[in-house]
C-alpha cells in the first residue's frame, strides 16, 4: 500500500512540476512587440512579383517608422533592388500606410548593353495585421523616374500609376 501511494505522490508531484514549468512559459509575442516583417508582393513597388524585409525601429501608440528592403521581378527577367522607409498611422489591427522607396533598375538592350534607372516610389495604402502575424497590404504605388539618362534634365518625365497588393508575416 505504501509503494502505491508512493507513485501516485510521485506522479502528482512530477505532473504539477510539468504544469507549473509551462506555466511559466512565454506567450506568443504580442503584435506590438514583433519587429520584423516578412511579405510577398504582387505588382506595387516591385512591377511585378517581389518580396520585402522591414524592421521596425520606432513604436508609439499610434506610430510606427519601418526600413525596407526588397527585390522585384519584372515578367522574371529583371532583378530590382529597392530600399525604403514608411510610416504606419493606427492603433489596432487596421493601418493606414504611407512611405517612400528607391528603386535601381537595368534595362537590357538587344546587344546586351544595359542603361541605369532610379525610380522614386511613394506608397499610400492599407495594411492589416492580425494578432498572429499575418500582413494584408493593399497599396497605391506610383513610380517616378529620378535619373533616366536619356531625359534626366527635362522635366517631361512619366508618371506610372501602379497599385499592389501584399501577402506576408510579423514576427
Amino acid at each position: 500500500m505504501r509503494t502505491i501511494f508512493a507513485v501516485i505522490l510521485i506522479c502528482f508531484l512530477s505532473l504539477s512540476s510539468c504544469l507549473g514549468q509551462s506555466a511559466g512559459m512565454k506567450s506568443p509575442k504580442k503584435l506590438n512587440d514583433r519587429k520584423n516583417s516578412l511579405y510577398g508582393e504582387l505588382v506595387g513597388s516591385t512591377f511585378g512579383l517581389g518580396i520585402s524585409y522591414e524592421r521596425k525601429f520606432y513604436d508609439d501608440s499610434t506610430i510606427q517608422l519601418n526600413l525596407r528592403a526588397g527585390v522585384g521581378t519584372i515578367i522574371f527577367l529583371n532583378a530590382l533592388p529597392l530600399v525604403g522607409m514608411n510610416c504606419l498611422i493606427g492603433r489596432k489591427q487596421h493601418l493606414f500606410e504611407l512611405g517612400t522607396n528607391v528603386l535601381r533598375t537595368f534595362a537590357i538592350e538587344l546587344f546586351g548593353s544595359s542603361t541605369v534607372y532610379v525610380l522614386a516610389n511613394p506608397v499610400i495604402g492599407y495594411r492589416f495585421q492580425n494578432p498572429y502575424g499575418i500582413i494584408f497590404r493593399l497599396s497605391f504605388t506610383p513610380m517616378i523616374p529620378v535619373y533616366d539618362p536619356e531625359n534626366w534634365i527635362s522635366n517631361s518625365r512619366i508618371i506610372i500609376p501602379l497599385g499592389g497588393i501584399s501577402l506576408g508575416y510579423t514576427f
